[in-house]
């Protein structure tokens, strides 16, 4: 991602270049193209603002691919994380509810990002937050037409249990919401629960049982926070907490924050917060 400027409107914008080499499937190209109509489609304040994109084939001063122009944010929520610590709790409600927000809207164009994670949530230089890379995200739902997904994609520290399990077809939306579930944790603690939602993870496997509970940082939370949590990563994807569940929890609707939080963006932390990447589930 570069630093440019707009030509016509003299504005500074992010400059997304995906390059297409002779090894390119046409599948990548596929997702590629798929990435920019999903992102061209979304306007909200807390989605990173598509501006233009265009394919260069030939030229002598640019790589053959194509290039994204995207509103300019100078940090992420990954950089605002303080390892073993999270960010302090107006900072944790603040973000939450704009990440809601921006998800439901999201969901509401029958759209699932399928990637949350702090790496990909950026923020502005007031310190707005914003979804961004929709590299993951699919279409479910045409014209009232719902669709179950069977892809199997996604990070595993933030992926739901049900992406993982193979030849099971399953709904778009809980996914999601399971994600901002490992993002509320992280938030609160600075780091993830688990690696990977799945028996070989010893902290996922406590997790069920309810013994990881009994443990720091679990029950420090506060009973709104964990019960917010547990909701959010609840295993079966049908009783998970849905969007409109989760916005209205007593979490956010009885919090009362202690001041105006304090929005500007830091300089990432001198210890590392653990770091996923988007692989296939």
């Amino acid at each position: 991602v570069y630093r440019a400027v707009h030509p016509s409107r003299s504005r500074v914008l992010a400059c997304k270049v995906v390059p297409v080499t002779p090894d390119t499937t046409d599948l990548q190209l596929r997702a590629i193209q798929r990435e920019l109509t999903i992102h061209s489609a979304l306007r909200h304040r807390n989605i990173v603002q598509y501006v233009d994109a265009a394919r260069v084939d030939k030229s002598a001063k640019f790589v053959k691919g194509y290039y994204s122009l995207l509103e300019l944010c100078p940090s992420d929520l990954f950089a605002r994380i303080d390892p073993g610590v999270g960010v302090c709790a107006d900072l944790a409600h603040l973000y939450m509810t704009e990440l809601l927000a921006g998800l439901a809207y999201i969901h509401s164009e029958g759209v699932c990002h399928r990637d949350l994670k702090p790496e990909n949530i950026l923020l502005d230089a007031a310190g707005c937050l914003k979804i961004s890379d929709f590299g993951l995200a699919v279409v479910f739902r045409v014209k009232g037409s719902t669709r179950q997904l069977t892809y199997r994609s996604g990070t595993p520290g933030y992926v739901a249990p049900e992406v993982l399990l193979r030849d099971l077809p399953y709904d778009a939306q809980p996914p999601d919401m399971w994600a901002t579930g490992i993002i509320l944790y992280t938030l609160l603690s600075g780091n993830t629960p688990w690696d990977k939602p799945d028996r070989s993870s010893a902290e996922y496997s406590a997790y069920l049982s309810g013994r990881l509970l009994q443990y720091e940082p679990w029950v420090t939370f506060s009973p709104p926070a964990l019960s917010l949590l547990r909701g959010l990563l609840t295993v079966e994807p049908n009783k998970r907490l849905s969007m409109d569940q989760a916005r209205s929890h007593p979490w956010f609707t009885s919090y009362v924050p202690s001041d105006a939080p304090n929005r500007q963006t830091a300089p990432a932390p001198l210890r590392p917060l653990r770091q996923h990447r988007s692989v296939p589930a």
